[in-house]
């Protein structure tokens, strides 16, 4: 498949099968800014040239948490309803809270999806590019993140390094920020200016077919199954 056009800017890519490719970025060094954090944002460029089967989910990005506690971002069609979806878990004492929001799935073009999660207002946000499409209400059970377990990774492509969820599409640059982001700083963020203090800056590199973290230095990760990376004017397959 060939993209029509690349987003804007000098930017590298992830480009995943939809099988079995993944990559994924070591999570340890965000447990002190995550952990009792009362927010998270996540968000990445994304483009999504189908829609999943019925049911079926593609996971774009993942904060995970011991694999419980957690905040994403997926392309998925639940009930006959395809979409992009923001989704957050929080875990205290064996009691799971989930709430979700979702908007339109556009296919075949770029986007800047974001998942703002507020964990003190109860709320998960759903933004993409500079407008917000929708916002769910919860009640989050603190910790938010699971204090027996450090962050455990942040994946791109799939759900868990154990597979399931695979995405098949592009990936471009991602942040995660251990607070909830303003809609004016969403906003800037989608005309490329980054808001202050993201814990993770993530950017494809495609001469070293890695991940390069411009915030804390690199980062050991894993392209399961040979994700991979594309610079702009070619080749895009």
């Amino acid at each position: 498949m060939a993209i029509a056009a690349p987003r804007p800017g000098p930017y590298s890519m992830m480009v995943l099968d939809g099988v079995d490719d993944y990559v994924r970025r070591s999570g340890g060094d965000m447990t002190t800014a995550l952990m009792g954090s009362k927010g998270v944002t996540a968000a990445c460029w994304c483009y999504i040239p189908a829609i999943p089967a019925v049911g079926g989910f593609d996971t774009i990005m993942q904060v995970s948490s011991g694999g419980v506690g957690g905040v994403t971002l997926t392309a998925s069609n639940f009930s006959n309803s395809p979409g992009i979806y923001a989704e957050s878990r929080s875990q205290a004492e064996s009691v799971v809270t989930t709430s979700r929001s979702s908007g339109a799935l556009n296919l075949r073009s770029w986007a800047l999806v974001t998942n703002v999660t507020n964990y003190d207002a109860g709320t998960v946000e759903l933004y993409k590019n500079d407008q917000r499409l929708a916002s769910a209400s919860g009640v989050f059970s603190f910790p938010y993140f699971n204090p027996a377990s450090q962050i455990n990774s942040h994946i791109f492509g799939a759900f868990n390094t154990g597979g399931g969820g695979w995405l098949e599409g592009w990936i471009g640059d991602a942040w995660i920020y251990p607070r909830a982001l303003t809609a004016d700083e969403v906003a800037k963020l989608y005309l490329g200016v980054v808001a202050a203090s993201p814990t993770a800056w993530l950017i494809p590199d495609a001469e070293n077919a890695r991940m390069t973290d411009i915030v804390g230095g690199y980062h050991t990760n894993t392209n399961g199954g040979g994700a991979t990376l594309f610079r702009p004017g070619g080749p895009w397959v």
